[in-house]
Order: structure tokens, then sequence, then C-alpha cells
């Protein structure tokens, strides 16, 4: 991993380079074949993440080697009393709390097992004053099972398709276990 690189982006850096951000998003996502719900297609992609570019607390990290992008996660914050929309509550001690929503983890084909999304998840979640980082993951999925291995556990189902699981990862000065 030493020609790999992080970097923070700014929302207007990442809004700028979507075209490309998208097209590693549908590398990263084009050999799973249970995300074939409309929200996980190219302008599906796109125009979540220019609306979620907007939020607050928003934060980008990238990995890059050289001028090629090799993976990216992004999120933001979500106060207290609040929840995934369509998703069932989580214990109170979450809902209550102030969290950092992971929406996306992603790494090229060509770079996977490499350790860069746990580097990604690392860094996007280093320093937050959060109590807990929340995030959507398909149940049964590779994806899943490695949040599974990180730390994360889940606290909810979504109730409309597609199907996910809400997963929670408590902060203040935890990381997620290694692999």
């Amino acid at each position: 991993m030493t020609d790999i690189c992080f970097e923070r982006w700014s929302a207007e850096q990442t809004l700028a380079r979507l075209e490309d951000i998208a097209d590693l998003y549908i590398d990263a996502h084009s050999e799973n074949p249970g995300e074939s719900d409309e929200i996980f297609s190219r302008p599906g992609f796109i125009d979540r993440t220019i609306a979620q570019a907007r939020r607050d607390g928003f934060e980008f990290v990238v990995a890059r080697s050289g001028n090629t992008l090799t993976g990216f996660a992004f999120g933001y914050l979500v106060g207290g009393s609040k929840w995934w929309a369509d998703c069932s509550l989580p214990p109170q001690e979450v809902f209550l709390a102030s969290k950092f929503a992971v929406i996306e983890l992603d790494v090229g084909q060509f770079y996977q097992g490499r350790g860069i999304g746990k580097r990604l998840i690392e860094l996007l979640l280093s320093g937050r004053p959060e109590k807990f980082a929340t995030l959507a993951a398909t149940p049964d999925s590779p994806a899943q099972a490695m949040y599974i291995r990180w730390g994360w556990y889940k606290v909810g189902t979504f109730e409309t398709p597609p199907v996910m699981d809400a997963m929670v990862f408590r902060l203040h000065g935890a990381t997620p276990r290694s692999t």
C-alpha cells in the first residue's frame, strides 16, 4: 500500500471530481448483483452525492495511486434524536446521541483486499466528536461481514426496499478491529 496516498477533500473538491468518483463507485460495485435497485445506479449515486455533499458535517476521504482514484469514503453528521428514514429505531443510547453517518466506502476492484477500505474508514472517523458512527449494509454481504469483523453491529432494519441493515460503531478513541 506504499504507493497509495490518502487525502481529505472539501465538498467543492468532491463535486468537481464527481464523474471520476462515480466511475470508481460503479467499478467497486460491479460484482454486486444484490444492488440492482435504481439508487445504486450511476445516476442515482450522482444525485445522492450532490445532495449529501451539502449536508452539515460532510467529510470525504479519498485514496489514490498517482492520479488514479483507488477508493473513497464519505459521510455527514446526524444529530441526536435523528435516525435513518424508513428504518426501525435503534436502542435509545444510539438514537439520542449525535452520530456520523458513513454513506459510502468504496474501493476499486483492482485495489480491494489491500487494507485501503479499512484505512479510509479509520481516517474518516478519526477525531470525530460523535459517540457513534452508523451505516447501512446489505445483509449477508461481504461488506457487512467486513464491518462486523471491524466491530460494527446491527441495530435496525430498513422497512422499505432495498433490504438493508442499520449498523453502528462506538467512537471515542475506538478504531475498527483488524480483519
